[in-house]
C-alpha cells in the first residue's frame, strides 16, 4: 500500500537511493545524489515551491512522493494548467516508479492519486503524454480512462509520443 506525501525529509535518503537506480538507467543525470545529500533542505524546498502560483518562469506543479513500507517508491507531478511546451511534451500529469519497485502495480496508484488531485484543482480533463515504446505506462493510462488523441514523432524523441486525455467527470 502506498502513502502520498509532499517531498519531505523522512523519505529523502530513500529518494536518493532511487535516484541512483535511475542513474544506472541513464536517467536524471542532472541530479547529483551526493550534492543533494549535502543540501537536502534546499532540494526539498525547490520541489515543494514548484506548486507556488504566480512564478513567471513556471506553470505551478504539485509534486507528491509515494512511499511503501521500504521508503520512497515513486512520484506523481500534477501541472495545474498547460502552456504550449507542456501541451507538446509533458501534459498535466507525470509519474515515475522507482526502478526497484516496478511491476508491483504502483503506476495505477500514482495515476489515481494524480487524477484525484487534478479534480481538486477544478480541472475537467487532463492530458498525459507517453513514449510509444512505454507499454507499461500505455496500459496504465488506458486502464485509467485515457483516450488516445494522436501519436506524433517529435524532434526531441526517437519514438512517437502518444497523447491521451482523461475526462475527470466520467463515471
Amino acid at each position: 500500500m502506498l502513502t502520498f506525501h509532499r517531498p519531505d525529509a523522512p523519505l529523502f535518503a530513500s529518494y536518493l537511493d532511487a535516484l541512483r537506480e535511475c542513474h544506472a538507467e541513464g536517467r536524471h543525470l542532472d541530479l547529483n545524489p551526493d550534492e543533494l545529500r549535502a543540501h537536502p533542505d534546499a532540494h526539498l524546498y525547490a520541489l515543494r515551491a514548484r506548486a507556488t502560483p504566480g512564478r513567471p518562469d513556471r506553470i505551478p506543479e504539485t509534486v507528491f512522493w509515494a512511499a511503501d513500507a521500504a521508503g520512497y517508491a515513486g512520484r506523481v507531478s500534477v501541472r495545474h494548467t498547460l502552456n504550449a511546451r507542456l501541451r507538446r511534451l509533458d501534459g498535466h500529469i507525470g509519474y515515475e516508479i522507482r526502478p526497484a519497485r516496478r511491476g508491483l502495480g504502483y503506476g495505477h496508484a500514482l495515476l489515481a492519486h494524480g487524477l484525484q488531485y487534478a479534480r481538486t484543482l477544478g480541472l475537467d480533463r487532463v492530458l498525459l503524454t507517453v513514449r510509444g515504446d512505454n507499454a507499461g505506462s500505455i496500459r496504465i493510462i488506458e486502464r485509467g480512462g485515457g483516450i488516445l488523441e494522436t501519436s506524433r514523432r517529435l524532434m526531441e524523441h526517437d519514438v512517437p509520443i502518444r497523447y491521451y486525455w482523461i475526462d475527470l467527470n466520467a463515471p
